[in-house]
């Protein structure tokens, strides 16, 4: 049984893709797609800027809600940890994920 295999047929392949890398190293603008790149860190930036604005609002309303309840009902202390950890859960996510971009 015959098991050599030939390398030939992928050795132009190779050789064409460390060209490649070459000139993206050589010439690092090419491989920043000339500037849009600050394009997409704008939208990222404003996203984020939302995301943060709808998380305050989250704890507001889990707040809110947890002011209410223990106001008119008779809930014990276990129904607003659940209420008041999603609600921080909630809020500090946006933060957690600007901690693991930037």
């Amino acid at each position: 049984m015959n098991t050599t295999v030939s390398y030939t047929s992928s050795r132009p392949l190779f050789i064409i893709l460390c060209l490649v890398v070459l000139v993206f190293a050589l010439f690092p603008e090419l491989a920043h797609a000339s500037g849009g790149l600050n394009k997409v860190n704008d939208f990222m930036e404003d996203l984020a800027d939302i995301l943060r604005g709808a998380s305050i609002i989250t704890v507001t309303v889990a707040l809110m809600w947890i002011g209410y309840k223990y106001q008119f009902t008779d809930w014990d202390i276990r129904e607003f940890g659940r209420i008041l950890m999603g609600a921080l859960l909630i809020g500090a996510a946006a933060e957690i994920a600007r901690y693991f971009i930037v």
